[in-house]
């Protein structure tokens, strides 16, 4: 329901207008009248509508020096002009402040329900607009924050500053708004300080109130590649410390999930290790000598050859044991060029 005002300095405007226009049929409310600008602009500051009709010439405050005011506090507020035929110059001003919707005087409840009713109309459109704009950009925080936060912790250095400047850049297209652009900057900032190592948070958090201060994307943008290259450099020399501790881990998971059709190197570096895939898959060959995807398969095999020779359960069976779900044909056509025979062969030849 949108809150409506009327405002018009003689008692017969107000109360034909008020009784006359059906405010439910278009979702409004009349909730007050006001009989000038001044007693308009006192009801708006406490409880401010969606939609304001007003008269231009008025005592005390007209209708012009109310519409500055208002849209200067409230600049969402959409105002119809109720004006007379020797006041078009201050209609054409008040399309100046931002008014699009006129009604010349004397006028009727047909015409001033249509300006209702096209106000009312594009009213629903913003909402819809900003409602979108809303999810697009929680959206975008959200998969930004999150993954930007994994990279800082993986150490990988030259990868975070390349994906804050792109994060950057990006934000540009997605938020045309400057003071939104900052808060989501300013989200990123928060989300890369929460990755710090906790003995060190407090050191980094102290930043944020500089961050708050910076009155720039740019600023910003260059005081988060330096904080971020700290916290990352953390990472850096703890990985460098302790790659053998990473690489027992993924080994771990890997024996422990084998069974997951999901099972990868993507998988375990963003679901349970938070870490880049591209960095532990580095880390894993220089540590194992192999690539990730090979040392899975000839894991996967290697059960699956144990299964076979020492259990009696199905192929199928079988496949879904060692991460082929249901896709038996599949894990056969693999297990014979593992082995060189298909399974059941195999069984009938190491019985």
């Amino acid at each position: 329901m949108y809150k409506t005002l009327l405002v018009d300095d003689e008692r017969i405007i107000r109360e034909g207008i008020a009784q006359s226009v059906k405010w439910l049929d278009y979702g409004c409310a009349l909730v007050g009248t006001a009989r000038n600008g001044l007693e308009a602009y006192e009801m708006i500051r406490e409880s401010p509508p969606a939609i304001v009709i007003t008269d231009i010439k008025m005592p005390g405050l007209d209708g012009l020096a109310l519409i500055k005011r208002v849209k200067q506090e409230f600049p969402k507020i959409e105002f119809i002009i109720l004006s007379g035929y020797g006041e078009f110059e201050f209609a054409k001003q008040a399309m100046s402040y931002g008014v699009r919707h006129y009604i010349l005087k004397p006028c009727n409840e047909q015409k001033i329900s249509e300006a209702l009713g096209t106000v009312v109309k594009e009213l629903e459109q913003r909402t819809s607009r900003e409602l979108y704009l809303t999810r697009m950009i929680d959206d975008f925080n959200k998969a930004n924050y999150e993954s930007m936060s994994n990279l800082v912790k993986s150490g990988n250095r030259e990868e975070v500053q390349l994906q804050i400047n792109d994060y950057f850049q990006r934000l540009d297209n997605v938020v045309a708004d400057l003071g939104e652009a900052k808060t989501s900057g300013l989200g990123l900032c928060k989300a890369i300080i929460q990755a710090s190592p906790a003995d060190q948070r407090a050191e980094f958090i102290e930043k944020l109130n500089v961050f708050a201060e910076m009155e720039t994307l740019e600023q910003i943008r260059h005081g988060l590649l330096a904080i971020a290259d700290k916290i990352a450099k953390v990472y850096e020399e703890e990985h460098r410390r302790q790659p053998n501790k990473w690489i027992h881990q993924v080994l771990e998971l890997i024996e422990d999930n084998l069974d997951q059709e999901e099972l990868s190197l993507k998988w375990l570096a963003q679901e349970l290790l938070f870490m880049n895939p591209d960095y532990l898959g580095k880390l894993f060959k220089r540590e194992m000598q192999e690539k990730f995807s090979d040392y899975l398969l000839r894991v996967r095999m290697e059960k699956a050859i144990k299964l076979v020779t020492t259990t009696n359960f199905r192929i199928g069976e079988i496949a879904e044991k060692v991460g082929f779900g249901n896709n038996s044909q599949y894990f056969s056509q693999v297990f014979k060029k593992y082995t060189g025979d298909a399974p059941r062969e195999y069984r009938i030849k190491k019985a």
